[in-house]
């Protein structure tokens, strides 16, 4: 008669069995010094405290035939397999997550690498782009809101008027700041500039938009005292 608790303790440790060995192949494929193949007897000893609830002769009973139990009908999975040395071992492997992700980071690091430094390299010209798009575009504002057109004269600021507290060029050195004034002029024609004899010849910049829109609001709502021409 068959013995149906020995039965089901065989598969149990056979099911044990097989996850150690398959354990120890993804180790093995992970390049960890581990020994992929064991001897029956070492995982019987292996065993033993998983299943201490046996005792001694229902263990060594249910082990037998989970390890030489064809015949029965307890067979070995497929990548289960005996070495001509009597070794157990498995043909396919189980990688811990870490593994996986050391492998992913190996396989793909020469790709990682590139990707980080186009990354880098793209965000940072994005970000002097900006700035440089930013600073622009407060320069013309901040000039177009300073630029008058009084008694004939025109009134705008000078490079050391933009680098004052809470101007646009405040974070320049003045050498800086005046490549950035002359690189700006080419750009926009609008904006012009000439020396201020009153402001000991320091270079003026004005807009000439808004020059023109206050000169023609003056010859609509005329000065009665004269002005004086603009050079």
């Amino acid at each position: 008669m068959r013995d149906e608790k020995k039965f089901v303790n065989a598969h149990a440790m056979l099911d044990s069995i097989t996850y150690r060995l398959v354990g120890l192949k993804g180790q093995k494929d992970c390049g960890d010094d581990v020994a992929e193949t064991l001897y029956p007897e070492q995982l019987r000893m292996s065993l033993r405290m998983e299943f201490k609830h046996l005792s001694d002769e229902a263990f060594r009973a249910a082990f037998d035939l989970a390890i030489h139990g064809e015949k029965d009908g307890v067979i070995k999975p497929s990548h289960i397999v005996t070495t001509p040395l009597g070794l157990l071992k498995s043909t396919v492997g189980r990688k811990s997550i870490t593994c996986r992700i050391r492998e992913f980071i190996y396989k793909y690091i020469i790709t990682l690498v590139i990707a980080v430094l186009v990354f880098v390299t793209f965000g940072s010209k994005i970000f002097v782009w900006r700035r440089k798009r930013n600073l622009t575009k407060s320069l013309i504002a901040t000039i177009e809101d300073n630029t008058h057109y009084h008694d004939g004269r025109v009134q705008g600021l000078s490079v050391l008027d933009l680098r004052d507290k809470g101007m646009p060029l405040s974070h320049l050195d003045d050498k800086e700041a005046r490549r950035t004034m002359t690189a700006l002029l080419k750009k926009y024609p609008d904006l012009q500039c000439a020396e201020e004899i009153h402001r000991a010849g320091e270079v003026v910049y004005w807009s000439s938009h808004r020059v023109r829109a206050e000169q023609s609001r003056e010859r609509t709502h005329p000065i009665s005292r004269p002005t004086t021409p603009t050079k």
